[in-house]
């Protein structure tokens, strides 16, 4: 019971507080901060040149992936001409 009555005036003693007006001034330093931090872009020139460096990595990525797969196609015949041969003739060495 006891603790239900400290818990009662705890809560009662903020009844007479008054609410606390923000300086006029200092408000619209601290929105005029926020908007600043919301609205500040990333310049355009790191916009092209990231743009850029996408485009050289795919292209890249292109070249690479159509040389290698010409690669292998050639590796590819040239063991089926030995396979073959080996087959005709089945001598080994």
């Amino acid at each position: 019971m006891e603790a239900n009555t400290w818990v009662e005036e705890i809560m009662a003693s903020s009844n007479g507080i008054t609410k606390v007006n923000p300086n006029e001034l200092l408000f619209a330093k601290i929105q005029y901060k926020i908007n600043e931090i919301q609205l500040n872009n990333t310049p355009k020139h790191w916009v092209w040149i990231a743009a850029a460096s996408f485009f050289i990595l795919i292209t890249l990525n292109i070249k690479i992936i159509t040389t290698t797969t010409t690669t292998t196609t050639t590796k590819d015949t040239k063991t089926e001409t030995i396979a073959t041969e080996i087959y005709k003739t089945n001598q080994l060495y």
